[in-house]
């Protein structure tokens, strides 16, 4: 895990670059549902 967290494995976000607006539907929904349902429930 500490790994994924290194510079070099992270997006550059700016002010006129943010990469979240490449991630497909799905992620979006899922990441969504996350905020929403606890995953104990799941």
């Amino acid at each position: 895990m500490e790994i994924e967290f290194n510079p070099e494995n992270s997006w550059e976000t700016t002010l006129a670059s943010n990469p979240d607006s490449k991630v497909d539907n799905y992620k979006r929904i899922k990441t969504w549902t996350r905020k929403i349902i606890p995953k104990k429930i799941l």
